[in-house]
């Protein structure tokens, strides 16, 4: 998880405070049916992949004055065609916090009986210097079509406090099971989600803490456009909440984490507080009237000189080396803007929360810590966030994967003298779509011979687009800036030729940073044109560019979740050849929405007007709504895909 080292430092401190004056304790031994048999009576053949098995197990002991975790994963695949084969018979054990690999076992068995089991001298290690840890991986020999592949192996590894399992894939699973022991003092919670089975409690074990679940058929979950697989998928997050040797106080809630976390970004030192009053000075922002517009000034000014480095030591993190060197941690950039903030008497709160789209959505109701993977900045008399290592945005606007989600928001009082942090659950907005804009002005001339189009094409962007799209400029050379620019204004046609091409606005500094960016061109082109006779066939459909169709034959699995919301408005002047007119003008207009608790939240609107030779259309698309019900998929489904049937619109233009 990016920039939470020191929350894991800390958590490996907590278990020493844990594993006191207890004694050792075995690891449970974990095998396979010794005898099994080729599997009967699946009636799932007309799948590829089957997963027959898949059982889960967590092992905590105590070994000296350490707590370990054994992970156990058994898996039992049917293989019906070459494709799954390939895709299951190369095993992969991750090493990372992997202590030791106590078992593993391997095994085909095919459709006559034949078993054929692992070679561990195949057993090969692999190195993954980047990642600081690797992996172990050996290939499943004698694996057949219609056969089946099994495997097992038990990974000993320094104790998680934070967990997370799927049990939910793209191919059916037909049994699966979790085991999860512990400690008798050391007590963990659970949480299932999108339909797995609650987590139960054995109570007739008396020694430890023993928690299953079971389920029977899972369907296979597939990526969806529009759509996040994992947020969707299956899973159980569990987290360790009492240690009943140490009496009955909860662990490591949303407080602590607060605690923690503002234990690491604070306090600055005399040095560091100096080095931020000099930093402002030499930047001469007293010349700014607010300190939030200081405040902007210094944030571009620092996101266009300075840069990121992750593997920079704790040292880098100090602000008075970050100012000087130019460079730090995720960490330390968030330690640097709080100081310049505090500096400034800006009122702000650190906010920790988990990547909506590539993870799982942030679950306030469930204290798990695996949710804190970033940091952000709410600046709370603003009313504005900001994204203190992701130097493509300004204050305003943050990463979209971040938003529309739960959060864990830490603001740092003082009381009696005394720094306390105060931690609370709350939203990281969706921005609306008025702040993503997608604008596009269209002018189309004819030439004297009716064969080619004259296109004077302009388009500006805001918000999301628009700032990624000025970080490039920002700093691209001449050639790149002149190669980028043509890449924005081919999307009508991609082998424009332009007569003339340009930005027409950049809005490059830090008070203009979310202003709108435009390029403009002009270009010859023929992919318009089709004649037939004395007809013109225009295919005015083409100059919004290619757009996305959603068509979807098996029935919608997963929640419609937009990436952001957003608008895109287009302006189209034609100038009708003399002597011509349209016969089909009402192919145009078109009109599709959808709406949610009486608000329209997505919509597609076209209409056109004739004035003199002039025909003139207007485009409106937006997308004001992150999340719609997957039973209403339908309704969304024909909004996305009005602009794709709008694309495919030809015009007849006929002699009068």
């Amino acid at each position: 998880m990016s920039g939470l080292t020191p929350i894991k430092a800390a958590l490996l401190s907590s278990l020493l405070i844990l594993s006191f004056n207890l004694l050792a304790q075995s690891p449970p031994a974990y095998d396979w049916e010794p005898d099994r048999q080729w599997t009967t009576g699946i009636a799932e053949d007309d799948e590829s992949l089957i997963m027959i098995k898949n059982h889960v197990q967590y092992d905590y002991v105590y070994e000296g004055n350490n707590l370990i975790v054994y992970q156990t994963y058994h898996k039992i695949y049917r293989v019906n065609n070459d494709e799954a084969v390939q895709r299951v018979n190369r095993i992969y054990i991750p090493l990372n916090s992997a202590l030791d690999i106590p078992a593993v076992k391997a095994r085909t068995i095919s459709k006559e009986g034949k078993v054929t089991e692992l070679d561990k001298n195949n057993i090969k290690e692999v190195k993954d210097e980047d990642a600081g840890a690797g992996y172990k991986i050996f290939a499943i020999e004698g694996a057949e079509v219609g056969g089946e592949i099994e495997y097992f192996y038990t990974k000993k590894a320094s104790a998680n406090i934070f967990g997370r399992e799927f049990f939910q894939y793209g191919h059916p699973v037909l049994s699966t099971s979790f085991k999860f022991s512990s400690p008798a003092n050391l007590r963990f919670e659970f949480k299932s989600y999108n339909g797995f089975a609650e987590v139960v409690q054995d109570d007739a074990v008396l020694v430890k803490n023993e928690h299953t679940a079971e389920m029977g058929k899972i369907a296979p979950r597939k990526q969806e456009d529009f759509g996040s697989l994992n947020a969707n998928r299956q899973r159980i997050e569990f987290k360790l909440s009492y240690n009943k040797s140490a009496g009955n106080k909860r662990l490591f809630t949303w407080s602590d984490a607060g605690a923690r976390i503002s234990g690491v970004i604070y306090p600055f030192t005399t040095a560091e507080r100096q080095a931020v009053k000099d930093f402002l000075k030499d930047l001469k922002i007293k010349k700014l009237k607010t300190p939030l517009e200081q405040f902007a000034f210094a944030e571009h000014h620092i996101k266009t000189t300075f840069y990121i480095d992750d593997n920079a030591s704790d040292a880098a993190e100090q602000v008075e080396n970050v100012i000087k060197n130019q460079f730090t941690t995720q960490r330390g950039f968030t330690r640097l803007f709080v100081a310049i903030l505090e500096e400034l008497e800006i009122k702000n709160e650190i906010v920790l929360t988990s990547d909506r789209k590539q993870s799982v959505r942030f679950d306030g109701d469930f204290e798990s810590w695996n949710y804190l993977s970033d940091y952000f900045i709410y600046l709370t008399d603003a009313d504005k966030f900001m994204a203190p290592y992701h130097f493509e945005f300004r204050l305003g606007l943050w990463p979209a994967e971040f938003s529309a989600t739960e959060g864990l928001f830490i603001k740092n009082t003082t009381f009696e003298g005394t720094s306390v942090p105060i931690a609370q659950i709350k939203m990281l907005p969706e921005m609306p779509y008025t702040n993503n804009y997608d604008q596009m002005v269209v002018k189309v001339g004819f030439s004297s011979d009716l064969s080619e189009n004259i296109i004077e094409l302009e388009r500006g962007y805001n918000g999301y687009e628009g700032q990624f799209i000025k970080s490039i400029a920002l700093r691209a050379n001449a050639e790149q800036k002149t190669d980028f620019l043509e890449s924005l204004l081919q999307f009508v046609d991609e082998t424009a030729e332009f007569t003339e091409k340009g930005f027409s606005e950049e809005n490059l500094g830090y008070d203009t940073w979310s202003d709108y960016i435009r390029v403009k061109g002009t270009f010859n082109s023929t992919k318009f044109i089709e004649q037939a006779g004395d007809i013109i066939l225009f295919k005015a459909g083409d100059l919004i560019g290619r757009q996305s169709e959603l068509y979807q034959e098996d029935e919608r699995q997963n929640l419609i979740e937009n990436d952001y919301n957003r608008g895109y408005l287009r302006t189209i002047e034609v100038d009708i050849p003399e002597g011509y007119s349209i016969q089909n003008p009402q192919d145009i207009d078109m009109d599709v929405e959808a709406s949610d608790n009486g608000r329209v939240v997505y919509m597609f609107k076209s209409t056109h007007e004739i004035k003199g030779n002039k025909l003139l259309i207007s485009i409106d698309e937006y997308y004001d709504q992150v999340f719609f019900p997957v039973a209403r998929f339908e309704e969304f489904r024909k909004v996305i895909n009005a602009a794709a049937d709008w694309n495919k619109i030809v015009l007849v233009m006929q002699p009068n």
